[in-house]
This record gives C-alpha cells, sequence and structure tokens, in this order.
C-alpha cells in the first residue's frame, strides 16, 4: 500500500465521512509521519467526532513507496445506540426516564413517579428484549 492507496483506503470505511488535511509532520531516516484528519459519523445516530489518524510513508516517491499505519488501522469509537434503549424509546420517552445503565442483554432507566400524596418517588425499571420491570428505590 502506498500513500494514495492508504488514503484511500480511509475515504472508503464506512464510519469515516469526510477526510481532510493529509499533512507531513515529521521526517526521520527517510520515513515520513503524516497525520490524515477526518469526521467519524455513527450510522445510526447524528453524532460525529472529528480525529485524526497518523501514518507513516517509506521510499515516498520512489518505485518502492510504501505506507503503513502508526500503531493500528482506524476504528469506530462512537458507540451505536443500543438496542433495547430503541426497542424501548416510546415507554422511555413517556415516562420521562433516563437511561442509567445499559449492556447488550438489558438496560436500567431511572425516574420519578407521582404518588397519590403529591410527593415524587424514585422508581427504576429494568428491561431486557422481552419485558421491562418497575422495581421501588428507597
Amino acid at each position: 500500500m502506498n500513500k494514495a492507496e492508504i488514503v484511500a483506503d480511509l475515504k472508503a470505511r464506512d464510519f469515516i465521512k469526510i477526510v481532510f488535511d493529509v499533512k507531513l509532520i515529521g521526517e526521520e531516516d527517510g520515513v515520513n509521519l503524516y497525520e490524515a484528519g477526518f469526521f467519524e459519523a455513527a450510522t445510526t445516530e447524528l453524532a460525529a467526532i472529528k480525529r485524526s489518524c497518523h501514518f507513516y510513508v517509506l521510499d515516498e516517491n520512489e518505485d518502492t513507496e510504501q505506507a503503513f499505519y502508526k500503531d493500528r488501522e482506524p476504528s469506530t469509537t462512537i458507540r451505536e445506540k443500543n438496542h433495547l434503549v430503541i426497542q424501548y424509546a416510546d415507554a422511555i420517552k413517556s415516562l420521562k426516564l433516563k437511561v442509567a445503565e445499559e449492556n447488550d442483554s438489558y438496560i436500567v432507566c431511572e425516574g420519578y413517579e407521582k404518588q397519590a400524596d403529591n410527593s415524587l418517588r424514585k422508581v427504576r425499571y429494568i428491561a431486557d428484549t422481552d419485558e421491562y420491570n418497575k422495581m421501588y428505590v428507597d
């Protein structure tokens, strides 16, 4: 892979929307270090992060030119929305809850419920793929 191919590889990654400002930031013993800026965007949310990655180019502009990502290939850092948050979105919104904890198999939502005497009582809902259950927190 050469410099042009590594920039093309960045542009082809599905989580990278724009690659910009590829610039030389260092050189030592015939090895050039480049920084490429890019916008990472989530596929299911309206979230983006301005990031950069670094790559080395050996023997630049020669027939033997090679390029390598520094340390590791770039990967996505934006977490996609949890499938359970999506599944229970209407309940979370209507009950005015906030997601307090989440993983792949359950979510915990917290909020307040008005009591008969107009006081508020903290409630916690635990939800998995099949159902959600209310617990009172005292």
